[in-house]
């Protein structure tokens, strides 16, 4: 049988601040990947992967992902620093989804991912499909 496993990689992870997007670049970084990840707070995402996890392979992104020129910026700055993306994980859209079901508007979260794809592309990363 064909093993299904992933290499770690380079990912491009949103919507980190807690939950499922925290716990993925925790196990992210202790499989050994590179993660560029976009948070509200630098700092506190930092702190709460506590001081066991290595981030030598981390780079943590403040920025508002409905800016397309702020999008622009975070994926330049993660190629910049580890050549490339292979993996686009967009969980704040998953988040947002849910909230919109319930009646909130917070954005356009789904025209930022679509802006970090162009732009990994662009640079020369291949970016696979990710089936989560």
């Amino acid at each position: 049988m064909a093993s299904t496993a992933v290499s770690p990689g380079t990912w491009f992870v949103t919507g980190t601040s807690r939950g499922l997007g925290l716990e993925l670049v925790r196990q992210l970084l202790a499989q050994g990947g590179n993660v560029a990840a976009t948070t509200r707070s630098a700092e506190r995402l930092t702190a709460a992967l506590g001081e066991d996890v290595d981030t030598s392979r981390f780079l943590p992104l403040t920025g508002n992902l409905t800016d397309e020129a702020q999008v622009e910026n975070a994926v330049g700055r993660a190629v910049e620093r580890f050549g490339r993306l292979d993996v686009v994980v967009n969980i704040r859209a998953m988040v947002d989804d849910h909230i919109k079901l319930q009646g909130h508007q917070l954005g356009d979260p789904v025209r930022g991912a679509d802006a970090i794809i162009r732009r990994a592309s662009h640079d020369g990363g291949p970016l696979p499909a990710a089936g989560l």
